[in-house]
């Protein structure tokens, strides 16, 4: 959709190698699916667990994966980095958000447990299929990335002009 993470990873792309897209926005990646395998749209960023069934399958083909890693479950696909387009890493991220005054053990303790199942093999087992990758921050870990990510995409919006839905 208009600047959802699809949008400003193309955007990004575009501010790095001096691309130019017409942004379609659609309602997910999966209503951009059918117009991708038809050729109606030329390229779209997806995350792995929506495009690897339609990879297998034949009907997409896998260029490069945007995280700044090689994907554990696609290890032969190279990064966008890897293809010249220095530091280009963009990742779908899911976080846990709790009410701001939440006393700090009661934080210490969620994040810990949720840390602990993150990592618990049958877990990390699920996911993987998927081509999810856990990861499990500290609390302080994830505000910083938090605000690395809000510096990286005001830029982006900034330079681009995007304007959300």
């Amino acid at each position: 959709g208009q600047g959802g993470l699809i949008h400003l990873g193309v955007e990004l792309l575009n501010l790095a190698t001096g691309m130019k897209t017409v942004h379609v926005p659609y309602k997910g990646t999966g209503a951009a699916y059918p117009d991708l395998i038809s050729g109606n749209v030329q390229m779209t960023l997806a995350n792995i667990t929506s495009s690897q069934p339609h990879v297998r399958s034949g009907r997409l083909r896998a260029l490069a994966v945007s995280s700044a890693k090689r994907a554990q479950s696609q290890p032969d696909l190279p990064t966008i980095a890897e293809t010249g387009v220095k530091g280009y890493d963009v990742t779908q991220w899911y976080g846990m958000f709790l009410p701001a005054r939440t006393p700090p053990p009661i934080v210490d303790k969620l994040s810990s447990e949720v840390i602990k199942a993150a990592q618990h093999p049958d877990v990390r087992k699920r996911l993987a299929a998927d081509g999810t990758e856990t990861v499990g921050s500290k609390p302080a870990e994830f505000v910083a990335h938090l605000k690395a990510e809000t510096v990286r995409w005001s830029r982006v919006v900034k330079e681009t002009g995007i304007k959300g839905d």
